[in-house]
């Protein structure tokens, strides 16, 4: 495993999350009309450019971690460190978390238990255990298939426990384990599709369809959703990847769907850094990122780690 990707992919992931936070929430058609080009800041949550969102914090926490060996209680600390003293935040304090991760780690604060402080309903499938699963998909790429799925399945269930982002982030986890082995997207989703297949219920099938069955390749942009709902997540970076060339086009594609935009982009960006690289980025983008040089040193920690 190279060094330099697993840094593409990392930072891709919160580059991306940085140029999708000033516009969030913002309507599909709010952003036809003005569409995102260039890093911004200010805006919905006015931050300085460069700042990134619970996307990237979480993301970091979760690698910091790994760095140290596979401990879910010691991502669930860290993530109620974030949560609660603005841990690993670009700006000393906690901006934006979701309902479910919030409750998540308000039971872990009570209970100190991991195998229960994951929200388990149906109605708790944001995109909060996807938006951060990407360090632990580099940690386990050289596992076996029964590996990736059994502890994507326990570091999702930390906050989302729910049988639907856990396998949404098994299916993202064996794509990234695919992509490091020299496949391209569309050979790794397929592969991903075969291996996960046994392991989605039977009543959760009609959920990835579109994925499993590849209908995405076939959708037009109105049939794309950019909700904060897993599956839409999950479809939308997938769509964005497999019209795009290069990680810049992938990326600003998925913050213009809208609405959900940096989770979206997050999403896309951290694949899109291991199938593009970052070579044709512009470095005023990745240079205006807060605390660069401490991200990349613990990005350097985690990749010479594994």
């Amino acid at each position: 495993m190279k060094n330099e990707t697993v840094k593409n992919s990392i930072i891709g992931l919160v580059l991306a999350d940085a140029l999708g936070v000033p516009v969030e929430s913002k309507s599909r058609e709010e952003l036809d009309r003005n569409p995102l080009k260039d890093m911004i800041g200010y805006g919905t949550y006015n931050q300085p450019p460069g700042s990134w969102s619970d996307d990237s914090s979480m993301t970091l926490v979760t690698m910091e971690c790994l760095t140290r060996g596979y401990n879910p209680e010691e991502i669930m600390k860290g993530f109620c460190k974030w949560a609660y003293k603005g841990y690993m935040t670009p700006c000393g304090r906690t901006f934006n978390i979701g309902n479910t991760t919030a409750k998540a780690c308000k039971n872990f604060k009570l209970n100190k238990d991991i195998k229960t402080c994951g929200e388990t309903s149906e109605f708790s499938n944001g995109n909060g255990s996807l938006m951060r699963i990407l360090p632990l998909s580099i940690y386990l790429s050289n596992e076996t298939e029964k590996v990736i799925i059994q502890k994507s399945f326990e570091i999702s269930a930390l906050t989302h426990n729910h049988i639907r982002s856990k396998i949404a982030c098994a299916l993202y986890s064996l794509i990234v384990s695919e992509l490091f082995k020299g496949k391209n997207l569309y050979e790794a989703l397929t592969n991903a599709n075969r291996i996960i297949a046994p392991h989605i219920p039977k009543e959760e099938k009609i959920h990835f369809k579109r994925i499993t069955d590849f209908e995405i390749l076939q959708l037009n942009r109105r049939a794309v959703k950019s909700s904060g709902y897993v599956i839409d997540t999950l479809e939308a970076s997938l769509w964005c990847l497999l019209n795009s060339s290069n990680y810049k086009e992938a990326v600003l594609k998925a913050i213009n769907l809208g609405i959900d935009t940096d989770t979206t982009a997050a999403v896309t960006g951290g694949l899109a850094g291991i199938l593009f690289g970052l070579e044709f980025v512009s470095s005023k983008w990745i240079k205006s990122l807060a605390k660069l040089k401490y991200m990349e040193q613990l990005i350097e920690n985690f990749a010479n780690s594994l």
